[in-house]
């Protein structure tokens, strides 16, 4: 072989070096990306996942806390309403001890339920907070001026039939109308129990 073929076949044998040395260099870099890449999404994957079960886990905590607080608000309000129908159908029949007693529990029923709507009123909507207080400011309302008349009428300021016009219009609001408020809060509570979001 002529020193000329010599020199062709050694540039071509160190240009053959070169171009594998650069197809190797790219290649490489090109399957490190790949690499890189696949572990970026694996880690950004595991993470969001992560994320999402962290929210399903506080989603589902918030809301087994509103479950409870319509719970005790619900039960604080009917038993309020309930006993200030058993003081009102009760009171002009019971002597004077037992209607102080009655009074006495219907208070603490009052001063219970206010506590228990401000503890929980975190988890209630706006609205709904506004529909329970109506159903206890009327309840509270109606009762509070039946009790001011009997004794009233206990002290002989008004006259038996004031007090008993007073007695059946107190009871059958309590019994027909209030029910009626309070029907529309329970509609109001399944529709937040059954709702998918956490919105307040």
């Amino acid at each position: 072989m002529s020193s000329y073929a010599v020199k062709i076949a050694e540039g071509e044998g160190n240009s053959m070096e070169t171009f594998n040395a650069i197809l190797i260099a790219f290649g490489g870099n090109a399957m490190l990306l790949a690499v890189l890449a696949w572990l970026a999404r694996s880690i950004f994957s595991e993470f969001f996942k992560r994320r999402l079960i962290d929210r399903k886990i506080i989603f589902t905590k918030l809301q087994e806390e509103r479950v409870e607080a319509v719970k005790e608000v619900y039960i604080g309000l009917t038993e309020y309403l309930s006993l200030c129908q058993e003081f009102i159908f009760s009171a002009p029949h019971v002597d004077e001890n037992k209607r102080v007693n009655l009074l006495a529990t219907l208070g603490r029923a009052n001063i219970d339920f206010k506590k228990t709507l401000q503890r929980n009123k975190l988890y209630l909507t706006n609205n709904l907070c506004d529909q329970i207080q109506q159903v206890f400011k009327e309840t509270a309302t109606l009762s509070n001026s039946y009790i001011f008349v009997l004794g009233a009428y206990k002290s002989d300021h008004v006259s038996e039939d004031q007090h008993k016009e007073k007695w059946v219009n107190s009871y059958q609001s309590l019994m027909h109308e209030i029910p009626s408020l309070l029907k529309a809060v329970e509609e109001e509570f399944k529709i937040l129990l059954g709702s998918e979001e956490y919105n307040l």
